[in-house]
């Protein structure tokens, strides 16, 4: 009877701590980063004001529904605002970092778009990733 008790234990606290797992990731969704596209973030963890892990980055061409570029990351760092929300294109030294910036990195004329994927920056600083827009890739 007591095995049977300890195993029925067992098996509600895995179930919780699968499912709890299963729903601490955390879904952002960015309208007003860029003028051509709309993103979609899904992030592993938040708390106290930070994401961090791994993430997903969606992009959608702006009003649709199906994502034309997924970039996924092993580790992100997204600093939330004072509602919890995500943040873009805001890079101030030493101070609040968005998890994306969208500008002209390489001047020619299209959007870039710049992701973090971690602290590993100087001094713990954000570090991101650099993707250049193709005007042949549409």
């Amino acid at each position: 009877m007591r095995e049977i008790y300890m195993k029925t234990i067992l098996l509600i606290c895995s179930f919780l701590l699968l499912c709890s797992s299963a729903f601490a990731q955390k879904t952002f969704d960015l309208k007003d980063a860029s003028k051509y596209f709309d993103i979609k973030i899904k992030v592993a963890k938040c708390d106290d004001g930070y994401c961090s892990g791994k993430a997903s980055f969606s992009f959608y061409k702006k009003g649709g529904s199906t994502p034309y570029q997924v970039i996924n990351l092993d580790d992100t760092q997204i600093q939330l605002d004072e509602n919890g929300n995500a943040q873009a294109n805001i890079s101030m030294l030493y101070d609040n970092q968005s998890a994306v910036n969208i500008d002209d990195f390489n001047f020619d004329g299209m959007e870039d778009v710049a992701i973090c994927d971690g602290a590993n920056g100087s001094y713990g600083g954000p570090s991101y990733q650099v993707y250049l827009s193709n005007k042949a890739a549409g």
